[in-house]
């Protein structure tokens, strides 16, 4: 479990950028005053992306305001449609699977560090992930123990990336749905409150993502005739620096 309060993905930056699009998208040129009266200051900063400091970058009224006006579903105005979240989720993996992304690999496609890069529990889920190619089991392996250079023997971490995320993605975005946005209407209070969907997605779906989709997942893929090579690969690895390891301790 990640410390408390710890960001392991900043998801309401990215969201305010694509409310912000979809929000000035619907009102065209409709004046402001008439989707929410007394609202054209927040409408203005929210179609400019621009998050106030209490980070509630859209108000519960004024989301009313705009579910009453143009008749969408509030989870629509939020997160957008099916395709959308898809999107949005596919965006959190690929942050998840960054922290064990090599450096030189987010150089070379100018990738900012992600905010997970330390965190063991989360590294060590994605790695059982990514073990499950065999070709990344060993080159892993050998860079951790400093035997390969990082320009040596790369590996296509990319597509290595895109095929996890064609496995994982239904029950991703199943989980995303039931731990971050059903729970965003369905507060203490009845209202919604955008400041809180980070809290939602670092703990109630990291946690699950971490304890029950991963060893889910990773208990399929190892019974799969061709992905459970990797796995094979991955323990004979251990078990040859595991020898190697013991035979440098004791011939000191």
């Amino acid at each position: 479990m990640q410390p408390r309060n710890e960001i392991v993905v900043d998801y309401e930056r990215i969201l305010a950028k694509e409310i912000s699009k979809r929000f000035k998208k619907l009102r065209g040129k409709t004046p402001y005053d008439i989707i929410a009266n007394g609202q054209a200051t927040a409408i203005k900063r929210i179609e400019k992306g621009k998050v106030p400091s209490s980070g509630n970058f859209i108000s519960d009224t004024l989301l009313e305001n705009y579910h009453d006006y143009f008749g969408m579903d509030n989870i629509e105005l939020i997160f957008g449609d099916e395709e959308e979240i898809k999107t949005a989720v596919g965006y959190v993996f690929l942050e998840l699977s960054r922290s064990i992304m090599p450096d030189f690999v987010k150089e070379k496609l100018g990738l900012e560090k992600s905010l997970n890069t330390d965190n063991k529990s989360l590294k060590d889920s994605m790695l059982t992930l990514f073990y499950t190619f065999s070709d990344f089991g060993r080159w892993y392996n050998l860079r951790q123990d400093k035997v390969l250079k990082e320009d040596e023997n790369p590996i296509d971490f990319i597509e290595m990336e895109r095929i996890l995320w064609q496995v994982c993605k239904i029950k991703m975005i199943r989980l995303f749905k039931e731990k971050v946005i059903n729970p965003s209407f369905n507060e203490y209070d009845n209202k919604f409150h955008f400041n809180l969907i980070n809290e939602k997605l670092n703990k109630n779906f990291y946690n699950d993502f971490i304890k029950i989709l991963i060893p889910e997942i990773v208990e399929k893929l190892k019974s799969d005739s061709i992905f459970k090579i990797g796995y094979m690969v991955k323990s004979l690895v251990d078990e040859l620096f595991i020898g190697a390891r013991f035979e440098r301790i004791t011939s000191r």
